[in-house]
């Protein structure tokens, strides 16, 4: 079994890497250690915004019905005289940056693990993103749209959960039983199956 350290450590190893499988251990691990990271920057934020006070009167004398576009700018240069505040939040643009890419090598790495074959993968991953605009938009035409988004989201769940190989050999979606250990060169432990 994959530990929580070696989970971190094969997320930035396999940066970009799209081939390949992660076992449910190392997916939940990535995903504690994203959690993990979000609430120490969040304490991070509150801080930077506590100690620099006074940013908050000065957001909300802005923030009044009644703004015009000059009172916009001082808004922006009032935001820009809180240093602490843009360091951290910059700190948080960087990390979320950073992990993009090897949050979708893992995902894919995870489907693929359960046994489905490249391209399935990689479709229930990019439908699964219309779920996440609908509060962007709210008439009727896409509410269609986000519930098949939404869908895909609970189906990447299950897939996410699944044991290894789980789907090999099942309709077209699965990879052939002849592929089963394809992907298994570089894992050292790779099976959860004793679960």
């Amino acid at each position: 079994m994959v530990t929580m350290w070696q989970a971190f450590i094969n997320f930035w190893k396999g940066y970009v890497k799209f081939t390949g499988r992660s076992t449910r251990a190392e997916f939940w691990w990535m995903r504690l250690w994203s959690s993990i990271i979000f609430i120490i920057w969040l304490i991070l934020f509150i801080i930077a915004l506590a100690s620099d006070a006074s940013l908050i009167s000065k957001v909300d004398k802005y923030s009044q019905p009644n703004v015009q576009g000059i009172e916009n700018w001082k808004l922006l240069t009032e935001l820009l005289s809180a240093p602490f505040t843009i360091i951290v939040v910059m700190l948080g643009i960087l990390l979320a940056l950073a992990m993009f890419l090897p949050n979708i090598a893992l995902t894919i790495r995870r489907y693929r693990d359960a046994g489905t074959v490249t391209w399935a993968a990689w479709v229930v991953w990019v439908l699964s993103l219309f779920s996440r605009s609908d509060r962007i938009y709210s008439n009727g035409s896409m509410q269609i749209t986000f519930m098949i988004g939404g869908i895909f989201v609970l189906i990447g769940c299950i897939l996410s959960v699944l044991p290894s190989d789980t789907l090999t050999g099942t309709g077209f979606i699965g990879r052939k039983p002849e592929e089963k250990f394809v992907f298994k060169e570089e894992i050292n432990d790779s099976s959860d199956d004793e679960l």
